[in-house]
């Protein structure tokens, strides 16, 4: 079934209700191994596609159930063929789009031993509450499987936008101007934020690594 859920204005109050909804754990009786493949997008939101799967995927690695196993892998044009040969049981796949005022996430989640679709789900979300992006994905994940729910997120939600959009940068390193960019305004904003820190000192040892200049490997 294919589910449409409005997250604006009362993002969440939704967000609350589906994880809520999604969230019952109990024990595995098999091993699972989920790995997410990239979402589709446009150029310009490639970046902060890129950085909200991130988040996901370190959403997802703290959850702690034996028998679990979170990874990511690159884009496959077969998920019978590349899941089944990398072990995954399930992917995560899906599509954010942005238009004004709303970014548009499609999510859904496969069983690569069935190929049956076990979770589809459209979100929309105000730029404004961009940080409940990642703990949605991860909830559809959790809910599907019945794995425990993730933490809440602390940081303040204005800097999340620019340390999601730094995630991403920081995965090519042509663009370490950009991560600095946007991480250095991340901290502005949430001076203390351990993630933020983390990840800005990454940016910095990346510029370092493209430009040898010394002074980035000082601020690192």
């Amino acid at each position: 079934a294919i589910a449409l859920l409005q997250a604006a204005p009362s993002s969440k109050a939704v967000l609350a209700t589906l994880m809520t909804a999604l969230s019952i754990p109990f024990p595995l009786s098999d091993p699972l191994s989920v790995a997410v493949l990239a979402f589709d997008t446009s150029p310009e939101q490639k970046s902060l596609a890129e950085g909200v799967l991130v988040e996901t995927g370190t959403l997802l690695r703290q959850v702690k159930v034996p028998g679990w196993r979170f990874s990511t892998i690159p884009v496959s044009e077969s998920i019978d063929q590349e899941m089944k040969t990398l072990g995954a049981t399930h992917v995560l796949q899906g599509t954010l789009q942005q238009r004004t005022g709303v970014i548009t996430v499609r999510a859904k989640v496969t069983d690569t031993r069935s190929l049956r679709v076990i979770r589809d789900l459209a979100l929309e979300f105000p730029p404004a509450d961009v940080q409940l992006i990642p703990r949605a994905l991860a909830g559809i994940v959790t809910g599907s499987l019945r794995l425990p729910s993730v933490p809440e997120n602390p940081m303040n939600p204005e800097a999340y936008r620019y340390y999601i959009e730094g995630l991403g940068h920081l995965r090519h390193e042509s663009r370490a101007d950009d991560a600095i960019a946007s991480l250095e305004q991340a901290a502005k904003l949430d001076p203390s934020s351990a993630p933020v820190g983390a990840a800005l000192a990454q940016a910095y040892f990346l510029k370092y690594k493209v430009s040898s200049n010394p002074h980035y490997d000082e601020l690192a």
